[in-house]
């Protein structure tokens, strides 16, 4: 069977032609493939092959960090140029190793059973909640404020000893210039007969 030449205008759309629907039907199945495709492998929690520009690698879809893994490789070489690539593999392995150590305790759930880990986790949460007011400055208007808030913190009543020492006329300069020297009191006394 042969198929008509569509005839022009209006007319055409009110007639079936097999050839057309085929080639729009296949055109459209696989356009509606593509986008699943796109849809399946782009969805969160999904495995693919790319990694971040922000990342070094991937360990079951969590990303190591370039910036960690820059700062892990300056402490074995803190030149640029000695970072030789048996450095950078071993720096790279140590962080996938980590990173799997880390992913495993949360499959075991560790936090809540061992105390050393739940204390960790807290003093890093205080760390982090506590950063910007560690690495922010004070003026001298707040600290000025604060010491003038907390005043009674600061201030206590001193005590201080004091000793009434007497020497002849002839060697009291004397004996103030040992005492003045450091010399012990008692030494002072017993030689200037204070």
């Amino acid at each position: 069977m042969t198929a008509e030449a569509p005839p022009s205008g209006w007319s055409s759309l009110s007639q079936v032609y097999p050839r057309r629907a085929f080639v729009l039907a296949g055109l459209g199945a696989g356009l509606g493939l593509a986008l699943a495709g796109v849809a399946l492998f782009t969805a969160k929690g999904t495995s693919t092959l790319v990694v971040p520009a922000d990342a070094v690698a991937m360990v079951n879809q969590q990303p190591i960090s370039r910036i960690d893994y820059d700062a892990q490789l300056r402490v074995l070489a803190p030149e640029p140029g000695d970072a030789t690539p048996a450095v950078r593999k071993q720096v790279l392995d140590d962080m996938i190793r980590e990173e799997l150590f880390v992913q495993r305790a949360k499959e075991l759930d560790l936090a809540v059973m061992d105390p050393e880990i739940r204390a960790a986790m807290v003093k890093a949460v205080e760390a982090q909640a506590a950063a910007n007011v560690v690495t922010a400055r004070a003026t001298e208007d707040q600290v000025r404020a604060y010491y003038d808030a907390h005043r009674d913190k600061y201030a206590s009543e001193g005590t201080m000893t004091v000793r009434d020492l007497v020497f002849p006329s002839g060697t009291a300069d004397a004996a103030r210039a040992a005492l003045a020297g450091g010399a012990p009191v008692a030494a002072v006394l017993a030689r200037f007969g204070g």
